[in-house]
């Protein structure tokens, strides 16, 4: 039989394994294969309908438009806990801070959400961010996702790639803090570094369109 051998009294199955004492299904899984016992979860909150009006729904940030799994594989790629605390304030509060080569040996180039609209501004300073600083995440975020997770005030449709390794000081990782216009919805909890000041446009390394999903704009 293709892709699967024989199975029969004495003869374990390929591909199965036995579970070992104390082993069990995860939770939201019933005991028999293929069967949900209840609505799948992320992050506590059940999926709702995805909202086509043209404002966010509050019950929609909690579970449709996350990005869990990737955030946590960035948080386990850090050597020390994510703090809690925005990367902001860590600068603020006189935490140490981290350099660019040491950011760039964990994860490489560092993503820059922005409007479009505000790319010929980008380009006439020839720099990211301005005068009170620059944010930056290790987490690829759809243009769905990227302004629930990082907290942001309006909806973003371009990402710009940064090479981070030759600066000199950052401040994180610390965690998104919520959006001071949508704070249920957009209610941040990404891993984020800030860079006091803004960033040469020479540092970038790669721009990319993003499609926001309807959001408002």
């Amino acid at each position: 039989m293709a892709g699967g051998g024989s199975c029969g009294r004495g003869v374990r199955c390929r591909g199965t394994r036995t579970p070992r004492p104390g082993w069990s299904l995860p939770q939201g899984f019933a005991s028999r294969p293929g069967r949900v016992s209840q609505p799948i979860q992320i992050d506590g909150s059940p999926c709702p309908a995805v909202s086509t009006t043209s404002r966010p729904r509050a019950e929609e940030g909690g579970c449709m438009r996350a990005n869990s799994l990737a955030k946590r594989f960035d948080q386990g790629r850090w050597p020390r806990p994510v703090s809690p605390d925005s990367a902001h304030n860590l600068m603020l509060r006189g935490a140490r801070p981290v350099t660019g080569r040491q950011v760039a040996s964990r994860y490489g180039l560092l993503a820059h959400y922005l409007p479009t609209i505000t790319l010929p501004a980008v380009v006439a300073q020839a720099s990211l961010g301005g005068p009170g600083g620059t944010w930056l995440t290790p987490t690829p975020y759809a243009g769905c996702v990227a302004s629930y997770d990082l907290g942001l005030r309006s909806p973003r449709d371009l990402c710009m790639l940064v090479d981070v390794s030759r600066l000199a000081h950052m401040w994180g990782p610390g965690t998104a803090i919520p959006s001071n216009l949508y704070p249920t919805i957009w209610r941040g909890g990404a891993m984020e570094f800030f860079v006091p000041g803004s960033i040469p446009l020479r540092h970038v390394r790669a721009v990319i369109r993003l499609h926001t999903c309807g959001d408002p704009t």
